[in-house]
């Protein structure tokens, strides 16, 4: 028949408070139901009718509480091996979460781009349309340019003949005014060597006339007159002049 619990013996007492020190554990909780289970009923018999009955439930919850503790030591390593794989999942998602990040930024970045890049493009369209209206705009003046280039020349042309021309014929009267002046200047030394000559000449009439009179002597007239129709200078002059002098 079953007893009650305060009629138990000290021993049935200390497995029975190791059984509520397990069933009092928050993991392990079929475990803890299955050892409460099969030892229970068992211990609330009276040892001395069922003696071999309870020796055989210590032998029992000897192995399957060392049983219980080999199952808690791997279920600690179990957790350890969980709450590492559970960090390395929290700093996976966190990696990912940044890679996402970093997508987000480059996606951002590229869009941006890509705006950039499409602005550049009207902005190129624009400068390119300006560049044809350019084109045709100097392809007109290249040509207006021409027309007026050409005008310029022939009346530039037309001003260096004129100027040719009046050079000529400042030329022409140059040259006439050069010649004139060098037929003038020839003229005037003729005249000038006459007018010597004839001095010279009426000089050495002169002389002659002294000579005659013997108021000079042969050597000095010859030396004299040799000396004035070789060249009539003025000093040849002076001399003679200070030859009738000192007459």
């Amino acid at each position: 028949s079953l007893l009650p619990y305060h009629r138990l013996s000290p021993d049935e007492k200390h497995f029975s408070a190791i059984c509520s020190d397990i069933s009092e554990m928050e993991d392990m909780r079929d475990m803890r139901s299955l050892i409460k289970k099969e030892f229970v009923n068992v211990w609330v018999r009276d040892p001395q009718l069922h003696r071999e009955d309870y020796w055989h439930t210590h032998i029992d919850y000897e192995i399957c509480l060392h049983g219980f503790e080999q199952q808690r030591e791997a279920h600690s390593i179990l957790l350890q091996k969980h709450d590492e794989m559970k960090r390395g999942r929290d700093e996976m998602k966190r990696g990912r979460d940044e890679m996402k990040e970093e997508r987000d930024e480059m996606k951002e970045e590229r869009d941006e781009m890509k705006e950039e890049r499409d602005e550049v493009k009207v902005k190129h369209d624009e400068m390119k349309v300006k560049h044809d209206e350019m084109k045709v705009k100097h392809d007109e003046m290249k040509e207006n340019n021409i027309i007026e280039r050409i005008h310029n020349g022939m009346k530039e042309k037309n001003d260096r003949m004129e100027k040719n021309n009046v050079m000529k014929e400042m030329h022409d009267v140059m040259k006439k005014d050069i010649q004139k002046t060098e037929y003038d200047q020839h003229m005037f030394a003729e005249m000038d060597k006459v007018k010597k000559r004839a001095r010279c000449l009426g000089n050495i009439t002169f002389f002659c006339e002294l000579f005659k009179r013997k108021m000079v002597t042969e050597q000095t007239m010859h030396e004299c007159i040799s000396k004035l129709l070789k060249n009539p200078s003025m000093d040849n002059l002076d001399c003679y002049s200070y030859l009738i002098c000192n007459i």
